[in-house]
């Protein structure tokens, strides 16, 4: 990313030739104190990327909003958060459930907020059109192939089908889409509640890799996937995951390490 955007201010300079306004100097020097951010933040780094085993679930639940089904009790459950790009654990509220059935990942969140804002806006819509990830929503990553660079994500929140894409992540440190609406076998439904929102999702993730495709998910497949929640108070937005991930989930080398167990 660092590459990407030293060649952005490169592009600006040449662009400019004859010089600069001093509110283009004091962009400029903007745009090179958050570069400095970001790379101080990944120099302080030392948290390891998490290695979870997710449980198979005794049967799939049913995808209704409401995480109340017998199954969810063998779930794997995170409490509280991490603030992306932040290493210390909050007790925020926030409650993460995953595991796994037949051939599919089960997912299941409860994020407190009173007064959630959500947005509906998709690709292709004018830019006036808020998008769903300026809101309140969920994330879901998926790197199913961990040496490929290629990922799909999935954003989610109550009242909306979600909004399926896939990326590569590319030499220079950021992302191409390769479809801005993906076709893609994933179930979502979500609700507000008077302390929060919950959402309860399905995935199959067999699409993306060719040895799994005919034959579904089996005991040791191995995959990466992260989940961030995105929180919008009405001015600025946080983004927190259920464990400590660095910069965003675009970063696909910091996803947790996923086995499928027992």
């Amino acid at each position: 990313k660092m590459r990407y955007r030293g060649t952005r201010l490169s592009r600006m300079t040449l662009r400019y030739p004859q010089g600069f306004s001093r509110q283009e100097l004091d962009d400029a020097a903007a745009y090179v104190a958050e570069n400095k951010q970001m790379l101080d933040e990944a120099r302080a780094w030392h948290t390891p990327v998490p290695e979870f085993t997710l449980p198979r679930l005794p049967s799939a639940p049913q995808i209704d909003g409401v995480a109340s089904d017998a199954a969810w009790q063998k779930a794997m459950v995170w409490r509280g958060s991490y603030p992306v790009s932040g290493q210390t654990h909050q007790n925020d509220g926030a409650v993460w459930k995953l595991g796994w059935h037949g051939r599919k990942i089960y997912g299941a969140v409860f994020f407190p907020d009173r007064s959630p804002i959500f947005f509906d806006g998709r690709a292709g819509q004018p830019r006036s059109v808020k998008r769903i990830y300026e809101g309140d929503c969920l994330e879901v990553f998926i790197r199913a192939e961990a040496d490929s660079r290629y990922y799909a994500e999935f954003i989610l929140r109550p009242g909306e089908k979600p909004w399926c894409l896939d990326h590569v992540m590319n030499d220079d440190g950021w992302w191409t889409t390769v479809h801005f609406h993906l076709q893609a076998d994933i179930q979502s439904v979500g609700r507000v509640t008077d302390t929060g929102y919950e959402i309860e999702f399905a995935i199959d993730p067999c699409a993306f890799r060719p040895d799994w495709s005919r034959r579904g998910l089996q005991l040791e497949d191995q995959f990466k996937m992260t989940m961030v929640r995105i929180d919008f108070d009405g001015n600025k937005t946080g983004q927190n995951s259920f464990h400590p991930l660095l910069h965003f989930g675009h970063n696909i080398f910091g996803y947790a390490k996923m086995k499928l167990g027992k």
